[in-house]
Order: C-alpha cells, then structure tokens, then sequence
C-alpha cells in the first residue's frame, strides 16, 4: 500500500541520515590516499611508485577474498582482476538465475 511504501522511505531516510552523521566524525586523512605517504610493502610494477596504504589495504584483501574464492560467485568483483591468486578451497556449483528454456532464446 502506499502507507506502507511512505513508511519504508522515510525509514531509509533516517538510515541515510544518521549514516551520515556518524561518517561526519572522521577527520579525512589524506595521506591515507597519497602514494609514498605512508611507506607500505606495495608497488606499482608499471610505474614504479609505492601504493597509497589504501590501495594497498584493497589489494590485499582482495588476495585473500581471491584466494577463498569470494570472486568466483556470479555477484562478487574484484577492482583489480589481474592481481588474483588461485583459490584455496575447491569451486563452488551456482544454479543459473536464467529459466531451463533462455537456452532456446
């Protein structure tokens, strides 16, 4: 009903506020986006520079996601593709979303 559509949006509202709020507390620190700022282990093979600590916080994560095969999943992406090691845990079988018959279409 559009009661109850009313209520859910202002209920979003309320998270999208109060999210921001909470975000509002923290101070940007931009050497955490700065590369060489903040010396970590990381390099970029390309250019040579050292990674900003943010990017290299990403890229390891994602070596870890990687290897327990969060990427392999149809919904899960990483930001950088080229940089995945193999997985450690045996391949998962996911059920196609598409109907038996989009074959045919």
């Amino acid at each position: 009903s559009l009661e109850n559509i009313r209520s859910s949006l202002i209920r979003q509202e309320d998270s999208i506020i109060f999210s921001l709020i909470e975000r509002a507390q923290f101070r940007r620190n931009d050497a955490v986006y700065q590369s060489e700022a903040i010396p970590v282990p990381g390099y970029d093979p390309y250019s040579g520079e050292r990674y900003s600590l943010l990017e290299y916080v990403l890229r390891e994560n994602e070596q870890l996601f990687g290897k327990l095969r969060r990427y392999t999943s149809p919904d899960e992406h990483p930001f950088f593709v080229d940089n995945l090691p193999p997985t450690v845990l045996p391949p998962l079988k996911f059920d196609s979303p598409l109907a038996p018959c989009a074959d045919n279409i």
